[in-house]
């Protein structure tokens, strides 16, 4: 296959990325959202400073793992943007892995092509915002539509999912829970994920287990199963 993909980083397992699976863990460089409380701002500001990983490692160093992992998570950055995903994925498979992709939702042609040919086993997508305030978080201009058709694709797959946001005291999603019922009733999965300073830019503060629980109560009736991940304080 050509290398047409950006390859930054490999977590050879994780424990918690791919639920009731050892995983290992493939980050992409580059996004086409800028949010400023992103984990791994690295893959989005600093990629040119991050050595690249040729496909021939990264399958090398996946089938050395082979015997130790259940299947690879494609995160980032975001996986949609690069050219050689499908083609990625699809050499993953044929080497017998199991695929979870991570992704912000922005490419839902890309999606809607992983979907209908079956690639992969699981998706995770974040949900950055109530559909009117996604620009102010993802710091780019946003249409919308295409989130909402993501999180539609998504929904109506067949494939198990998740969707999942990253929570900070004053954030609109704890303003205005309200609006997310437009997109997220009757999801199956929707974890929140307490924001954890991990690049230390005093930019949000972390909510406490008081304004969790208030946050949950309001979401609750939106959907099938709702769940708190991570530090709370």
């Amino acid at each position: 296959m050509k290398n047409n993909i950006l390859i930054k980083g490999i977590d050879t397992a994780s424990l918690i990325d791919y639920p009731g699976n050892i995983a290992a863990i493939i980050f992409f460089g580059g996004c086409n959202f800028n949010c400023d409380y992103c984990f791994n701002r690295g893959l989005v500001e600093n990629i040119d400073n991050i050595p690249d990983i040729s496909l021939e490692d990264c399958f090398n160093i996946l089938d050395k793992k082979r015997k130790y992992i259940d299947g690879v998570v494609i995160s980032g950055g975001e996986p949609t943007i690069q050219r050689g995903l499908i083609e990625f994925i699809k050499e993953l498979r044929k080497n017998g892995f199991k695929v979870k992709l991570d992704t912000n939702g922005y490419k839902p042609d890309v999606l809607q092509d992983i979907i209908d040919q079956k690639l992969v086993q699981y998706i995770a997508m974040d949900i950055k915002a109530p559909l009117n305030y996604y620009s102010e978080v993802a710091k780019v201009n946003i249409n919308i539509d295409k989130i909402a058709k993501s999180i539609e694709l998504i929904k109506n797959s067949g494939i198990e999912y998740e969707f999942r946001s990253t929570i900070w005291r004053d954030c609109p999603i704890v303003k205005y829970p309200e609006e997310l019922k437009n997109i997220l009733n009757g999801v199956d999965n929707y974890y929140l994920q307490n924001f954890q300073d991990f690049n230390e830019t005093n930019l949000h503060e972390s909510m406490s287990l008081k304004e969790l629980n208030n946050l949950m109560n309001a979401v609750k009736p939106m959907v099938k199963n709702l769940e708190a991940r991570g530090a709370w304080l």
